[in-house]
């Protein structure tokens, strides 16, 4: 999971790929004792605009392949959590997770999720509600190796192009082209 995980650090995950980030304001990603692990680049209007631009939905069984990888890697998230923030995740957490993902709540046409510190379940019942109708991630520089190997399982459970995004590390230009798309913005 952590092959080439420093580059990977320094892209956002967008059409089912990892992209070179169309900003250059970068942001350091530090491990819970202060070491640089890397770095993100925050993402800008372009980068939003090309992520809503490919965002689409994915079906039932996307939900499903993407539950059973996350099931499958929970404990190298577990290790990706714990080596940002220095805390242990107890693997329940993950099986909950992924129990969310595949039982989708509703097929929302487009969701947004952005939060300060990610709370691992509301992350859950954000995948859940909204895969169906295209997910973009936008978390913040202190959650970037989770995200970063979350996104990299998404790319394993082939989601179609565009059913899950992941633009790293937000800043004020980043909220208002978030807010200018249209899509619901969930901040848990």
């Amino acid at each position: 999971m952590f092959d080439d995980f420093s580059e990977r650090l320094f892209a956002h995950f967008v059409a089912g790929h990892w992209r070179a980030p169309l900003g250059d304001e970068t942001h350091a990603v530090l491990s819970h004792r202060g070491t640089l692990l890397g770095q993100v680049v925050a993402a800008g209007p372009p980068d939003v605009a090309r992520a809503v631009a490919v965002r689409r939905g994915t079906d039932r069984q996307g939900c499903q392949r993407l539950a059973d990888r996350v099931a499958s890697a929970a404990g190298g998230l577990a290790q990706a959590y714990a080596l940002q923030t220095g805390r242990d995740l107890d693997l329940a957490h993950i099986t909950q997770m992924a129990e969310q993902i595949d039982a989708p709540a509703s097929a929302r046409g487009g969701l947004i999720f952005t939060a300060q510190e990610t709370e691992l379940a509301a992350f859950a019942r954000a995948l859940g509600a909204g895969l169906q109708g295209g997910v973009i991630w936008c978390p913040p520089a202190g959650q970037a190796v989770f995200a970063t190997a979350f996104a990299c399982l998404v790319q394993q459970a082939d989601l179609p192009a565009g059913a899950f995004a992941l633009l790293h590390t937000r800043v004020s230009a980043t909220e208002t082209a978030l807010r200018a798309t249209q899509l619901d913005i969930l901040a848990a």
